[in-house]
């Protein structure tokens, strides 16, 4: 969709280590997603996903962090639409 500064990346909650890259989901998957039969409507371009790179369990749960990017030419068309 548009670049990526990993710089804005936070570092891990619980041990501080930087994140790497781990998944991105793009929007075909989005649009196939069904929780209890229903169809999920979500609006994005795509969803990137980044964990610890220190694998920690502290507490057993390790945050990830997530990144949603909005596609650019949805948001154009919606904008000239309502021109």
């Amino acid at each position: 969709m548009a670049s990526l500064d990993s710089s804005g990346i936070p570092r891990c909650y619980n041990c501080g280590a930087s994140r790497a890259f781990e998944v991105q989901l793009m929007p075909a998957l989005l649009q196939n997603l069904q929780l209890d039969g229903t169809r999920l409507s979500i609006d994005v371009g795509t969803v990137i996903i980044f964990t610890c790179t220190a694998n920690c369990d502290k507490e057993k749960v390790t945050p990830e962090h997530m990144v949603i990017q909005h596609d650019a030419d949805e948001q154009l068309c919606q904008k000239l639409m309502r021109r």
